[in-house]
């Protein structure tokens, strides 16, 4: 979708400052909800496509909240939607909700299983159902499309052309995922972007940019 996450390409936002000295977080409160959406991801459905989404949602003009403001913002609507917890609960309204007769709930996360977590991921990499439509070299334009729904096309590289220089196998699509839709896995492509291409004559000639774009992202362009 459209919206204040995609802002690559733009203008006025200034430079991306990275403090490598500082502590992963800066307040407690940012610990805490990082702590919290790890221990949710066994609960519904905990995909990072799912969360994205849940945060991209956010209004523009709230969107210039902290980084974890955004994490505890996309947290709060999977709670809500999931079940485990409701807008009386959110306002701080004490409620004794009755069981809703599930018999299994997916056990809590322990530290040690966290931390083993995190160090190691969860991969997104699926087994080739079929073969790739492009190869390394190839000519591709992405796709100018404007989809309402969750997507990794980053809006600055739509319509424009590239040169496949890697595939990266294939894997779960993003856009269905976030929906809780099957994996729909698809082969995935870094393509390479150059500076010019995207912004014309006035780009720094040395500039590129590589997008890691799934099959569905992309047209053939070596006509």
């Amino acid at each position: 979708m459209n919206g204040p996450h995609d802002v690559g390409g733009m203008h006025g936002f200034g430079p991306i400052e990275v403090d490598r000295k500082s502590a992963p977080f800066h307040e407690p409160w940012e610990g805490r909800v990082f702590a919290m959406t790890m221990a949710l991801a066994p609960f519904g459905d905990g995909s990072i496509d799912r969360a994205r989404h849940a945060i991209e949602r956010m209004g523009a003009l709230y969107y210039v909240t902290p980084y974890f403001g955004r994490w505890l913002y996309g947290l709060r609507n999977r709670c809500v939607a999931d079940g485990l917890l409701d807008e009386n609960e959110l306002a701080g309204v004490r409620k004794i909700r009755p069981d809703s007769g599930a018999t299994e709930r997916p056990a809590a996360i322990d530290p040690v299983s966290a931390v083993a977590f995190l160090r190691m991921g969860a991969t997104a990499k699926r087994p080739d159902a079929d073969a790739a439509r492009f190869a390394i070299g190839d000519r591709v334009r992405a796709r100018n499309v404007h989809v309402t729904g969750h997507t990794r096309l980053p809006r600055y590289v739509r319509g424009h052309v590239g040169t496949v220089v890697a595939a990266r196998g294939t894997h779960v699509l993003p856009d269905a995922r976030a929906h809780g839709l099957d994996e729909n896995p698809e082969h995935l492509y870094s393509v390479r972007f150059s500076a010019k291409d995207l912004w014309g004559e006035s780009a720094d000639p040395t500039v590129a940019v590589y997008a890691d774009l799934w099959q569905s992202y992309l047209e053939d362009a070596r006509a």
